[in-house]
């Protein structure tokens, strides 16, 4: 199991919408300061079709999985490029593999995803979030890269784990995907079988990152996650 408890999620949800706009770009330069990376990838997101508004509820999800960590009392490694990459083509990979299977097997997969997967708590809520906002229908190539970079924050926060006895290298293991269209986790959430192109932000993109938070962290009015 993970180091993310359902409350440290729930609390985390709490405090950030609690949070002002100043505060949230504070968080938002924590993150950039300790997993600059994991912020590097949301921030890339508008390069593959994403708006503003859709924008908004990716870093959202970001920040609140960043205070859960903080919140979970662990010291967390770096996640990588390299992370990200290896999470992301076995988050596409799965998937694949699993496409076309039976409505059956692939509700009992998707359940058994859930239940084995190291983070089950962070990932619950950012079904649900996406699910809050119509984002689970991947419509269009815009909302499947936005998915992709959410449910990879999820891996990369399992995959990166803190130690534990029989696992001194920090990286935990993924659970096996079912099919992404079935009822999981508390949202229906679908399947995309294309890759993604590798998120990174270079010097100039860095920049303009407290410009880019600043807009993308305005409140929510939608309804959120319990």
């Amino acid at each position: 199991m993970g180091r993310l408890t359902q409350w440290a999620v729930i609390e985390g949800d709490i405090a950030v919408r609690r949070m002002s706009h100043d505060q949230k770009v504070r968080l938002a330069d924590e993150i950039y300061a300790q997993q600059p990376n994991m912020l590097a990838s949301i921030l890339a997101l508008p390069r593959m079709g994403v708006d503003m508004v859709q924008l908004e509820v990716a870093l959202h999800i970001l920040l609140i999985t960043f205070q859960a960590m903080k919140l979970s009392g662990h010291t967390w490694p770096l996640v990588t490029e390299d992370n990200q990459d290896g999470c992301l083509q076995r988050l596409t990979a799965r998937a694949r593999f699993n496409e076309g299977l039976p409505q059956e097997l692939a509700n009992k997969l998707v359940e058994q995803f859930h239940a084995e997967h190291a983070e089950r708590y962070l990932l619950a809520f950012v079904y649900g979030y996406l699910g809050d906002h119509d984002l689970m229908g991947v419509r269009t190539e815009a909302e499947k890269y936005l998915m992709l970079g959410a449910l990879n924050l999820v891996e990369c926060v399992a995959f990166v784990g803190p130690s534990s006895p029989g696992n001194s290298s920090g990286a935990r293991p993924l659970a096996k995907m079912g099919r992404l269209d079935a009822h999981g986790a508390g949202a229906t959430w679908t399947a995309t079988k294309a890759g993604a192109a590798r998120m990174s932000m270079t010097s100039p993109e860095r920049q303009q990152r407290r410009r880019c938070c600043a807009l993308a962290v305005a409140p929510s009015c939608s309804t959120h996650w319990r």
